[in-house]
């Protein structure tokens, strides 16, 4: 099946299931689509959006949270301002100084993960600067042989 039409039918799979089986399944059948990998971003991220509105509507505050904070990973800080400003009203309603400062935090880090020269998750970006961690790396393995 493409890759396209993969978030339409997970919706039509999960509307299925909420006239069947009800909340714990329409949860199940989200993250498992979520989870699958094989959506293109922008439909992993419209999913996940759906899944924490449904988590909210439900009072789960803290599901939701977490859908917001996985999701973060296929946000865009400057394509998907939408994604981002519904965070933001999210943790204005359910949340605290923390928890909204958190969520400009890992805003704030993938930012600066698309940027060349950011070190993230321990990984140089930047080859360059690669090759230098490399050369420093050996360098001092050098002097402690000595």
């Amino acid at each position: 099946m493409p890759a396209s039409d993969r978030a339409s039918v997970y919706e039509a799979y999960a509307g299925r299931a909420a006239e069947l089986r009800g909340v714990p399944k329409v949860r199940r059948v989200y993250e498992q689509a979520i989870e699958s990998g094989g959506l293109p971003r922008r439909d992993a991220l419209a999913l996940c959006l759906r899944l924490a509105a449904l988590e909210e509507a439900l009072g789960e505050a803290a599901r939701a949270r977490a859908v917001f904070v996985h999701a973060s990973g296929y946000g865009d800080p400057d394509a998907d301002e939408e994604f981002w400003a519904k965070w933001s009203g999210f943790e204005v309603r359910h949340g605290d100084e923390r928890t909204f400062t958190d969520m400009l935090r890992i805003r704030r880090t993938q930012k600066h993960a698309k940027t060349p020269g950011v070190q993230v998750n321990g990984e140089l970006k930047d080859e360059k600067k690669k090759r230098c961690a490399d050369q420093l790396g050996a360098t001092q393995s050098k002097r402690q042989r000595v």
